[in-house]
């Protein structure tokens, strides 16, 4: 998606093997940045329920960790691209998504997850796997 954003005339170069499996890219950049935000939105929406239902769950720190850690990838991204967005919209959807994501990493920051969370197995699990 990035590629999409910052080279659409690259991105329309993208391998048959790509359009296959992920199909043409559409929509204005405007839009894509929608998406991101609605993304991010949609994984605090999940941990937040998580936490509700079951708030001694021990994978909530590492589900927080790993949302973190790609918030924390996208925000530099996501902060250069705005820096040089001159249309509204495309600037109003970049600072939702830039917020949201400061939020993650806040959130995560202050409950000092870190990578020990991601040894954290899944106690109904019986390998530690989903699903198995």
């Amino acid at each position: 998606m990035k590629l999409a954003v910052t080279h659409p005339e690259e991105a329309s170069k993208q391998s048959a093997k790509d359009k296959e499996k992920w199909g043409e890219v559409k929509g204005t950049r405007a839009q894509l940045f929608y998406d991101v935000s609605k993304i991010f939105d949609e994984a605090v929406t999940n941990v937040d329920d998580a936490a509700q239902h079951n708030p001694d769950s021990p994978l909530l720190r590492k589900s927080l960790y790993k949302l973190s850690e790609a918030a924390g990838r996208v925000v530099p991204q996501l902060t250069r691209l705005r820096e040089g967005v001159q249309d509204e919209a495309e600037a109003d959807q970049l600072d939702r998504a830039i917020q949201t994501a400061q939020e993650i990493l806040e959130a995560a920051k202050e409950r000092g997850v870190s990578a020990e969370d991601l040894k954290t197995k899944d106690p109904k699990s019986k390998d530690g796997k989903k699903g198995n």
